[in-house]
């Protein structure tokens, strides 16, 4: 499956074969601001609120609208992933240098993210690239992008230039795996 994350404004729009599954939006609650993941009949999905944990970990706390919570957090600057527990399944979220993220489900790649190189006037586009899985887990994978690649920063210059991840990597990027409803 491919799902075309575009930044139109300031809401981010989710697409697959020209159509909207979901859509991502900043909302302010009180002092908070949430990031929610609505799906495309604009039923709240999830609501994902960003803070530090100690020692200085950045830490999204996932709130699914099936009134389950789980915790993505970030490991080791030197070897960076993302772990979230989610019941019996472990979910690793890998940054490779570069344009690249690869998405684990219990040590089994099922997808990766692609940055775009250019973005003109702010609408910058991120490609997910998954395995089918099923709706909950769909979820689930679109609320990790929209906490860790959707910026809601004004950025609405002419055009900027990404120049990929430059940092520490735990692994390389498997370019040999592709989705397997597409190939």
């Amino acid at each position: 499956m491919k799902i075309i994350i575009k930044r139109s404004n300031d809401v981010f729009l989710f697409m697959s074969a020209g159509e909207v599954l979901y859509k991502g939006i900043l909302a302010r609650n009180g002092l908070r601001t949430l990031r929610q993941l609505y799906n495309n009949e604009n039923k709240l999905i999830s609501e994902i609120q960003f803070r530090i944990e100690f020692p200085l970990k950045p830490t999204n706390i996932i709130n699914l609208a099936s009134y389950q919570t789980f915790t993505l957090k970030y490991t080791n600057i030197f070897k960076p992933k993302y772990i979230c527990n989610v019941i019996n399944d472990t979910y690793d979220i890998i940054p490779h240098k570069g344009y690249y993220t690869s998405i684990f489900k219990n040590d089994i790649q099922i997808g990766y993210f692609e940055d775009s190189k250019i973005s003109v006037f702010g609408n910058e586009t991120i490609i997910l690239y998954l395995n089918k899985l099923d709706i909950n887990s769909q979820n689930l994978i679109c609320s990790f992008a929209l906490a860790l690649k959707c910026s809601f920063e004004d950025n609405y210059s002419t055009g900027s230039l990404n120049l990929g991840n430059w940092g520490f990597e735990l692994k390389k990027f498997d370019s040999t795996w592709h989705p397997t409803d597409l190939f």
